[in-house]
């Protein structure tokens, strides 16, 4: 038979399961801060980004999150965007240098920098800059910029 513990141990294991506690809270405390922080730093940066899940093998890819700037600059709001298809929504992007390394970053893991690309459709049209990275959960990031006005800016300097 198992020896009861005595007084002491058994105060000895609350002082320890209190201090576990005590830890845990403060770490769970940390985490709810750093989300806080970075929630408003997505939803407030001036560039779009716009998250992904790669789909039928990086086919395509499907809106997990957009942030406002990218609501703005697509025309189209998160809650028509999540949980749809790209091709769906941007039925020519497939023919644009950002889906390919869309694809590529999503097979290698490897950053991309995308060089201005010119994007229509019936609804939006404009010069896109784009980075795309690759998540630890393999969802595949693109923060971009329109830079439709900078380019129009340039060309009319250069007149």
């Amino acid at each position: 038979m198992c020896a009861k513990p005595t007084y002491e141990e058994l105060e000895k294991k609350i002082q320890e399961l209190e201090k576990a506690e005590s830890a845990r809270i403060e770490n769970e405390e940390t985490i709810n801060e750093n989300q806080d922080l970075f929630s408003v730093l997505f939803e407030y940066m001036p560039s779009g980004v716009a998250i992904y899940k790669p789909t039928d093998n990086g086919s395509d890819f499907v809106f997990k999150s957009l942030n406002r700037e990218a609501e703005i600059v697509t025309q189209i709001s998160r809650n028509d965007a999540i949980g749809h298809r790209l091709l769906e929504l941007f039925p020519n992007m497939n023919k644009t240098s950002l889906f390919r390394a869309l694809q590529r970053v999503c097979k290698t893991g490897i950053k991309e920098h995308i060089p201005p690309f010119y994007y229509k459709d019936e609804v939006r049209k404009g010069w896109f800059e784009n980075i795309v990275f690759r998540l630890p959960s393999n969802d595949v990031v693109a923060i971009f910029n329109v830079i439709t006005t900078n380019l129009q800016l340039d060309l009319e300097r250069a007149d």
